[in-house]
């Protein structure tokens, strides 16, 4: 399946981080079935790992994009990206011959139509993005010889950097499963918590990818509700970190043990580091204007 894409570098970049996280769930097969063979797990571990590690390259690569505030040299930018999608385009292409030769070669898949139907949109999936990373490829070798890459647009910084952190604060939520006799109201609130940053992250998602799809990136009505995002992604970390700060003086679970004080303090920090990338970034909107 062939489609054509933005060819920026943070949409080249966006469009691996995406799939290879996409592809990591991919691998997790097993959940519908406990009894694949041994082998194929052992596999499928595998492409799990090389995925991750793709995945965590993008993702460093995008953060590099997303919060330069200057012109970058365009030909070696270009070449890290064209290794990323080499990289990304052997082992998809692997992952998905893979899938093809287990499902008519493994006795437990063959006879379950459930776990064949779920393969058959795994590969359907690959595909796709093999025909996005085909895309890229036939024209990098124009793109990576242009001298200057140009910083992205305050808009797409923002969305970036609520997306990324977001997600990480989905994850702290869950100290819970840590320390099971935190409260039931304190447990509460921590999923409240992960609902609502669940929902902020899913919208900076949409956001990033409209942005980075699109030729002209100064779209006003997109700006303007990446804005109100950060307003909202704002408030709402800074609510995390309260609460925080309370689970360390009043919670008795915590107070009594300092390992689980010295992990929230961190995840407060990681909290604290996100509200301080966004309120910089506001301000610079307000000082533009």
């Amino acid at each position: 399946m062939k489609r054509v894409v933005e060819r920026s570098p943070a949409a080249i970049v966006w469009e691996i981080v995406f799939w290879s996280n996409q592809l990591v769930g991919n691998t997790n097969i097993q959940i519908w079935n406990p009894g694949l063979e041994t082998s194929i797990e052992t596999q499928l571990v595998r492409f799990r790992t090389i995925f991750k590690g793709i995945e965590s390259q993008a993702v460093a690569l995008m953060e590099t994009l997303a919060r330069s505030q200057h012109e970058t040299n365009g030909t070696a930018l270009w070449r890290k990206i064209e290794r990323l999608v080499k990289v990304s385009t052997n082992e998809t292409k692997r992952f998905l011959r893979f899938y093809i030769e287990i499902s008519a070669t493994s006795k437990v898949i063959r006879t379950d139509a459930r776990l064949l139907g779920i393969i058959n949109n795994i590969n359907k999936e690959s595909d796709y993005f093999l025909g996005i990373l085909d895309s890229f490829a036939k024209e990098s070798k124009h793109q990576h010889e242009q001298k200057r890459v140009t910083p992205p647009s305050s808009a797409v910084q923002k969305a970036w950097e609520i997306c990324f952190w977001k997600n990480q604060e989905i994850g702290n939520t869950i100290i819970y499963t840590w320390k099971p006799t935190l409260g039931e109201k304190d447990v509460e609130k921590l999923l409240r918590f992960r609902a609502e940053f669940t929902a902020v992250k899913n919208v900076s998602q949409q956001l990033l990818e409209s942005l980075l799809r699109k030729k002209d990136q100064a779209d006003p009505f997109v700006e303007r509700t990446v804005n109100k995002l950060a307003v909202v992604s704002l408030e709402q970390s800074k609510a995390f970190v309260a609460f925080l700060e309370k689970l360390l003086k009043r919670n008795e679970t915590v107070l009594q043990d300092s390992i689980l004080q010295a992990l929230i303090q961190n995840l407060k920090s990681e909290s604290d580091y996100f509200i301080g990338v966004i309120t910089s970034l506001l301000r610079e909107c307000v000082y533009k204007k």
